[in-house]
């Protein structure tokens, strides 16, 4: 202290010394202690209105104020005053709820009436005393702060919100535009055409051949499970993911038990009845359909914010404030009306989280403006049946203690000490109930921001699924035009011929179709090779779809056979068709 002292008589003494102040120290200077002085921030200047900003315990060293929380070295209101003794109040009631009962039990001093009141008193602090609590953790200047920056992070969110949503509409926009729907148009006609080909070929074919002629009936079986399992094997591919999960109906092991035509048409009739290929469609009406209920949420949202329960209210933290004449007041405890409204059930809102909700009383409007001020309506009212209880037993304290000549024991002034505490809480519960719109504001935004967040990941999960699937049916189109539906359009025409084919060629144009067909299976190679970003051109593939499309322009299945044979084994190779894929790749010969 002395040389900090003398330290500054020198600069006092010496005319240059503002001027070396000014130009800062020399390198080599030593720096002076008082740099290094860990130092109080000056408290701000207090309100002229009255005694608040109030700290009550400035006299303490700083290192001591330390040790206590923001909220309690600085009250900045009356109603923060008021928390700081509910605070008190319902931390000795909790104290006494637990110590009370244990010391009774201990002495055996187990009465009816003050067991009641201890029960009553448990459910009253359970409803008031946390949310007492938490709000005194957040009631001081700093609470400014944070409603800002929750309201930004609301925003944030909002605005995240409407992103995401507005990614949706557009894969929905896409998914609209896509060929996929197209491809899937052509797998349910095709569908039913096969289906009405079975309905057909089970009445004419189970009686084209006698039992004389059993080698034949069951030759004709055979090739007709045959061209079944074919076509189910290209009915697979109409699937949002062939590879994984083709679409498959009938199993070849379902279909070798069928001992009969007609079995083995009734099974895959069953199968198909049952199944529509409608997955592009019935997922663009259910994403647009959650477009739809997001885009409610959002615009209920909105409504909530804008609300004049949810206009964001500027808590006044120098007393005074708005005392000046003419200054518009904000209405108290707004939430409860008078006047006749009936008696009706709770009402519940639109809004996320279900409040507010309004309840008729007769006399009464009572608008619930979160759970937290359900709890404390509640617990007030739990505390004014207690205070009245409790105040008949410290009567009955009062006179006991008056025939005892006026001497108390401990239980009498435990009956005091605890109508006291209750008195104090119920005061603070009822300031905060009066100014209960200002000091929750923070509270429900952060409400507000956690319901708004747990939407956002909600949103962003379901925009991912969306994406995964389109950009999978998108990646797909080029399988789907250019092999599986002319593959399809190629079997309805096969099977169109041999609905009306003599009897005595059946059995060899089913069994020549069977060949070729499975010969030309044989050599599309793995699907992953047609995709979009398979290995396949995009000109091969179109090359095979208009190759197999002139093929169903033919009249006569002689031809098509023909062509068909032609194609297999000779056009696929001379037009230069899956060059990347013709080694390792045989034909099969029945």
């Amino acid at each position: 202290g002395r040389a900090r002292r003398a330290m500054a008589a020198s600069d006092m003494q010496s005319p240059l010394a503002p001027e070396a102040n000014e130009r800062g120290s020399d390198v080599g200077a030593r720096p002076s202690m008082a740099a290094f002085e860990v130092t109080e921030p000056p408290p701000p200047p207090r309100s002229r209105g009255g005694c608040f900003p109030l700290e009550p315990f400035r006299c303490l060293p700083w290192r001591a104020k330390m040790m206590l929380p923001g909220t309690w070295r600085r009250i900045i209101d009356k109603t923060h005053l008021s928390l700081l003794i509910g605070l008190a109040s319902f931390s000795a009631m909790g104290f006494q709820l637990v110590v009370l009962p244990i010391v009774h039990a201990f002495n055996g001093d187990i009465d009816l009436m003050p067991t009641i009141l201890a029960a009553v008193t448990g459910v009253f602090f359970l409803f008031c005393a946390p949310y007492v609590f938490h709000i005194v953790g957040q009631y001081d200047e700093r609470l400014l702060v944070k409603q800002s920056q929750v309201k930004k992070e609301k925003e944030n969110l909002t605005r995240s919100y409407n992103d995401l949503l507005s990614d949706m509409d557009g894969l929905l926009q896409k998914s609209a535009e896509s060929a996929s729907g197209l491809a899937e148009r052509s797998f349910e006609s095709k569908r039913r055409d096969f289906q009405r080909f079975l309905e057909r070929a089970k009445q004419r074919y189970a009686t084209l051949y006698t039992a004389t002629k059993y080698g034949e009936t069951n030759a004709l079986l055979k090739q007709f499970r045959r061209f079944c399992v074919n076509w189910l094997k290209v009915f697979e591919e109409c699937s949002i993911d062939p590879i994984a999960k083709p679409k498959r109906l009938v199993s070849t092991e379902e279909l070798e038990a069928c001992t009969s035509i007609a079995a083995v048409a009734d099974l895959c009739l069953d199968r198909l009845r049952c199944t529509e290929v409608r997955f592009i469609s019935t997922r663009r009406d259910q994403d647009a359909q959650l477009l739809r209920r997001r885009r409610t949420e959002m615009r209920r949202l909105d409504v909530h914010e804008t609300s004049p329960r949810a206009v964001v209210t500027t808590m006044s933290f120098e007393s005074g404030a708005g005392d000046e004449p003419g200054a518009e007041r904000k209405p108290l405890m707004s939430w409860i009306t008078c006047g006749y409204s009936g008696c009706f059930c709770l009402q519940k809102s639109s809004t996320p989280g279900g409040f507010p909700r309004i309840v008729g009383c007769g006399c009464f409007k009572v608008t619930l403006l979160s759970a937290e001020h359900m709890k404390l309506i509640l617990g007030f009212i739990l505390g004014c049946v207690l205070t009245a209880l409790e105040l008949l037993n410290v009567l009955e304290k009062l006179e006991e203690a008056e025939e005892h000549h006026g001497r108390k024991s401990s239980v009498e002034i435990a009956a005091f000490v605890g109508f006291a505490e209750l008195a104090l809480s119920m005061i603070s519960v009822g300031i905060i109930l009066v100014r209960f719109e200002d000091i929750d504001t923070v509270q429900r935004l952060e409400r507000e921001v956690r319901e708004l967040s747990k939407q956002n990941q909600e949103v962003e999960q379901q925009r991912d699924q969306m994406k995964v699937f389109w950009s999978n049916a998108q990646n797909l189109t080029e399988l789907w035009l250019y092999r599986t539906v002319p593959r399809l359009d190629l079997y309805k025409e096969l099977h169109s011929q041999l609905e009306d084919a003599p009897q005595e060629d059946l059995l060899v144009n089913i069994s020549g179709a069977n060949q070729w067909l499975e010969d030309l299976e044989g050599k599309l190679g793995s699907l992953e090779a047609w995709r979009n970003d398979g290995s396949l051109r995009l000109d091969e593939k179109k090359l095979f779809g208009k190759t197999i499309g002139q093929l169903c322009q033919e009249h006569e299945f002689g031809e098509i056979l023909a062509k068909l044979e032609d194609v297999t084994t000779r056009q696929l190779d001379d037009m230069g068709v899956f060059p990347s894929m013709r080694s390792g790749l045989s034909v099969t010969v029945r």
